[in-house]
């Protein structure tokens, strides 16, 4: 869950920058809004279990051995693998989106589904981009 708070704060804020002047046209106004407001909510989360990775990490200290370094490895491997996870299923729906325009069905774009298509490949490529640091300051 972390990491999707995580993501979709991050989404939220990047692509309201991204549509901030055209943003009242943009049919993902409302999501934009809610998500690019959602860093104290996803701060709080990752508080609570930045918490309990330290209390189980003493814990298991305690017992003496390597277990602990295996347990904080094993949580960095699941945020990880759950953050990339997360990019993939945006980054699908962005790749698909040019299908989706495709209305003639034939391959052929109009010229209006074409800037479109453009404009979001362009915001996918500063987010997807951007997302790769997020990920490496998450983990």
């Amino acid at each position: 869950m972390v990491p999707c708070m995580r993501l979709y704060s991050f989404l939220g804020q990047t692509l309201n920058l991204v549509f901030k002047d055209g943003k009242a046209e943009n049919a993902y106004r409302e999501w934009i809004d809610t998500y690019s407001q959602f860093e104290e909510a996803t701060k709080k989360i990752e508080d609570l279990l930045n918490f309990h990775v330290q209390r189980e990490t003493a814990l298991l200290q305690k017992q003496g051995g390597n277990l602990y370094e295996v347990f904080l490895d094993s949580v960095e491997r699941n945020y990880i693998a759950a953050m990339e996870l997360e990019v993939q299923f945006f980054d699908a729906q962005v790749s698909s989106y040019g299908e989706a325009l495709d209305v003639q069905g034939n391959g052929a774009l109009d010229g209006s589904a074409i800037d479109r298509l453009d404009d979001m490949n362009k915001a996918r490529e500063r987010i997807l981009n951007s997302l790769k640091t997020c990920i490496i300051s998450e983990s």
